[in-house]
């Protein structure tokens, strides 16, 4: 009988081991409240712009969050002889002085340029993004940005 309870006392104990063992291994649960696809954001402006220069302007970031951008692209007609001096991303007011120059493409004949890139670039609570470009005559375009929110503690 003493045998017996023993034996029953060390399975008991082995199992009691192997449970809190088994539960020890298991990852946390844990939730990301800045993953990218969490918050995505998009925007688009299309406008008609003077001679020179052109701020394609956003809506300000909300409260509470940063915006990263990721991709910032714009198009726009030229006229095929000037070219274009540059196209960049920024901020206003500007709380920041960084820039994103986006690559500009070689002309070669065409009336329209587009600009596309990959980008990081942040932006805080209640700055407006804003890309910048310049050109040699009056111009329709578009500019378009995308990216994700972070939310700010």
């Amino acid at each position: 009988m003493l045998c017996r309870k023993r034996h029953f006392i060390s399975i008991l104990a082995a199992l009691v081991l192997a449970t809190a063992f088994a539960q020890a291994q298991k990852p946390a649960l844990t939730k990301s409240v800045d993953e990218p696809g969490r918050s995505p954001y998009t925007s688009n402006v299309v406008q008609s712009c003077p001679l020179f220069s052109c701020s394609f302007v956003f809506k300000p970031v909300p409260v509470g969050f940063r915006l990263v951008v990721t991709h910032a692209s714009v198009w726009y007609k030229t006229d095929s002889t000037s070219g274009v001096t540059y196209a960049l991303l920024s901020q206003t007011p500007s709380g920041q002085s960084y820039r994103e120059y986006l690559p500009l493409p070689t002309l070669t004949g065409s009336r329209y340029v587009v600009s596309s890139s990959p980008v990081t670039y942040y932006v805080e609570p209640g700055q407006t993004p804003q890309i910048d470009v310049t050109n040699s005559l009056e111009f329709p375009g578009e500019a378009s940005i995308s990216g994700y929110l972070v939310a700010i503690p």
